[in-house]
């Protein structure tokens, strides 16, 4: 069984305030390659995917949603294991103080157990056709910030957050003590490492031979939404 909330009514809702829709912009910062990066509108990511699709960007006078995804298991009841899935979503467009707020959180789908699931593509091929759908055709409603006017509002999903666990089942791939641990290239672990079986050892491994840009992305556990469709 798989409880699918979506996200078209829940973002339609939020788009209807005009108190929250004022804040719905997907205004890009400075990208500096050489500088810090304090907010993932600065990061590299956010160049390539949003501010380079310039249809997309500046639609709608720049209020095209941008989201991120989270998808992890976690334990429901204290003295029982039964592991429940929330697959959820952060409105990028939002400020760092309001998009954090649990308000402002679409619950996308729950994954009711009691194990975690083995083939998430059974569950999560719903949310990528509707992503799709809301991508190419977007979703027609009344613009609140200019009464008596239509807009068409598309949405994008920048990046998929999730721990190494949940990248494992979602990419088809070994844990990170396998040969071929990391999801971003083809670097083989030597066995004395394998053999140990302890992932702090394998990661630093990953440090010092895999390209340091792919072992951050490993680290931070986060994956481009291409590679989740491709799976």
């Amino acid at each position: 069984m798989f409880y699918y909330l979506g996200i078209r009514d829940r973002l339609h809702t939020l788009l209807s305030d005009p108190l929250i829709s004022q804040h719905m912009f997907n205004i890009a910062k400075v990208y500096d390659p050489k500088g810090d990066v304090r907010n993932i509108q600065q990061s590299k990511g956010w160049q390539e995917h949003i501010t380079n699709d310039v249809p997309f960007a500046t639609g709608n006078g720049g209020r095209n949603i941008v989201l991120q995804g989270h998808m992890d298991g976690f334990q429901a009841f204290r003295h029982k294991v039964h592991t429940m899935t929330p697959i959820t979503c952060q409105i990028l467009n939002l400020p760092e103080n309001l998009r954090h707020r649990a308000e402002f959180i679409i619950l996308v789908g729950l994954i009711p157990g009691p194990r975690e699931p083995t083939n998430y593509n059974a569950y999560t091929s719903v949310w990528v056709k509707e992503l799709q759908d809301l991508y190419t055709d977007g979703m027609e409603m009344d613009d609140p910030l200019n009464k008596g006017t239509k807009m068409t509002i598309r949405v994008k999903l920048l990046n998929l957050c999730a721990d190494l666990p949940a990248f494992q089942h979602l990419l088809y791939q070994q844990g990170s003590s396998a040969h071929d641990g990391c999801f971003k290239c083809y670097i083989k672990v030597s066995c004395d490492f394998v053999i140990m079986r302890y992932d702090f050892v394998i990661m630093r491994y990953l440090t010092l031979h895999c390209d340091m840009a792919c072992f951050r992305a490993s680290k931070h556990r986060i994956a481009p939404v291409s590679a989740i469709i491709r799976s």
